[in-house]
Order: structure tokens, then sequence, then C-alpha cells
């Protein structure tokens, strides 16, 4: 394992390198660019954008906006479909002198402090890798029960906490570990999602757990298609499917299994006493629930694959 100190001995002086993969969402995509324009930092970064729909649409949005003076955005084309190859073409754009490499949804838009305090945290907090909040802005008309539950927002840490599972959504890796480990996105979890879980399960050996900042954040507004029961059961049964494919490394099936469904049977209990007690559905109990039916169901081969495209013709 590479320690932090080493690492950052490594590393520095040197850029960040903001990586965004990108798929048909211009218009999201330029609000992200105008929060990175607009961050409040000495860090020296760039941004490498690599989108991965097959006909480049991203290209024009990208090279033809106005950055601000001296923060290079780099468009780069990935037309191998997949969110994983799009992940990797990113790592193969980190260059000698990058220190870093942070990676960001194209669909949120990071805080005036963001990167500051996300790369800073990396020395405070003695890590490799450093993860921050997602918050999620609720558009008008959200259904009541989706703002009381806390449906889609993402738990939130004290800062210094260990991350168990780190996402692309807002986090820093020193590069240092990311060469020593050799480690890549792998292809077979494109078009079910969950490369990154898998990605970073793999580094922790090189780079040791991941640890959270609190204050380096990221928001996302939440489409209208996302506020439906369905789409959250079937989120949440998609991280369950990729735990599962995960676990099956060091754990047989009928393990697994076995511990889904105690899992899933004491959260359905929870939930029904909330139900009745408090006449109110909690997201945690609920998503959870879900996620063990995923793990099953990927136990299974019943895999959802989100991130499927359809084929031509």
């Amino acid at each position: 394992m590479t320690s932090a100190a080493d690492a950052s001995a490594e590393s520095e002086p040197g850029e960040v390198l903001i990586s965004v993969a990108t798929y048909r969402r211009n218009a999201l995509l330029l609000q992200l660019l105008d929060s990175l324009d607009d961050q409040v930092t000495t860090v020296r970064f760039r941004v490498v954008v690599v989108d991965n729909s097959p006909t480049g649409e991203a290209r024009s949005a990208v090279e033809g906006r106005s950055a601000v003076e001296g923060r290079e955005v780099e468009y780069v084309h990935e037309p191998r479909p997949g969110i994983a190859s799009a992940r990797n073409r990113g790592l193969d754009a980190i260059r000698s002198s990058d220190s870093c490499i942070v990676f960001v949804d194209d669909d949120e838009r990071a805080e005036p402090n963001w990167l500051d305090s996300l790369r800073r945290s990396l020395d405070e907090l003695d890590a490799n890798v450093v993860s921050g909040p997602v918050i999620t802005d609720y558009p008008a008309g959200t259904p009541g029960w989706i703002r009381r539950g806390g449906f889609l927002q993402r738990p939130r840490l004290r800062t210094g906490a260990v991350v168990l599972s780190p996402a692309t959504n807002n986090t820093i890796v020193r590069t240092p570990v990311i060469h020593e480990s050799g480690i890549r996105f792998d292809d077979s979890f494109s078009e079910t999602g969950g490369s990154d879980t898998d990605f970073f399960a793999r580094l922790r050996p090189w780079s040791g757990p991941a640890r959270w900042n609190d204050r380096a954040i990221v928001r996302e507004d939440t489409p209208l298609e996302r506020l439906s029961p369905r789409w959250i059961i079937r989120r949440n049964y998609r991280a369950g499917n990729v735990r599962a494919r995960i676990e099956k490394r060091s754990h047989g099936t009928p393990w697994i299994v076995a511990d889904a469904v105690a899992r899933g049977l004491a959260l359905a209990v929870r939930l029904v006493v909330f139900v009745l007690v408090r006449r109110t559905v909690q997201a945690r109990e609920f998503q959870r629930l879900f996620f063990h039916v995923g793990r099953i169901g990927g136990c299974l081969g019943r895999h959802v694959k989100e991130y499927q495209r359809p084929t031509a013709g």
C-alpha cells in the first residue's frame, strides 16, 4: 500500500486533473464547466471532458464556450460505448505533472471553494482518496413524501470518516496510487453501472481507506423522471446487483443470499413499524431493503442494465 505521505512526496507540486465523462447532456455539462471557472482556489488545475456519445455531440459545446483565462479545458472523444470506457479515457489523460485526479459528474455544479477544500483535505486527512457530498436540489412539485423521507439525498458523514464505497461523482485521488496499482475501470460494468464502486474496491489495497470531506460540496438537480417509487426501487436494486458482483470475489452465492435475506427481513420489519407508528416511510430502510433484494437478484443473474444503449437497426 502506498502511504499518503509517500504519494504526496512523489506528486508535489503538480496540477490537478478534473475528469468529466459526459453523454448527451450538453446544457448540464456547461453548467458544470461554468462552476469550475468560478472556483476560488490557488490550485492549478485543468479539465478533460470525455465525450462518450458516438457522434461527439459535446465537442461544439466545449470548444465553443469562453473559458477563464489560464484554465485549460480539453475535449476528448471516446466513441467506444460504456461509462467505464469514458472513465478509462480520463485515466489516460493523466500527465506526469498531475499530482491528483478528480472525478465529477457532468450533471453537477461545484461550489466555489470545492476544489480548494477537496485538494487540501488529502494532506489534512493524510489520505490518498477523499470524497465529498453530492447534494440533491429538488425541483418544484417534488412529492412531499420524497422530501420528508430524505429520498434521493445521499448520506453525509463527518469530515475524516472512512468512506466505504467512493464514487466518481465527487472524489479526488493521488495519481501515484493509480500508477502503482495499474487498476482500470472494468468494462463489464458499463451497462449495469458500478464500475466506480468496483474500481475503488480494487484500488483500496494500494490507496488505503478513502476519507470524507463534508465541506467539498457539489450539487445536482433531480430530473422529474426520478421522482417516483419505481425509479428509486430500480436504482437501489441495481446498486445491490453491483455489490453482489463484487462480493462474489470473496464469498459464495449461498452466503450472499442468506445475508441479504436476513438483512432484508429486518429492514422490512422496521419499515412496517415506521408506517404503523410514525405514519411515514424512511428513505434509508426503504432503499436498503431493495438494495438487498438487488443483491439476491445479482446472485441469480437478474441485473438491471441502466446504461444499456439501444442497438442500431
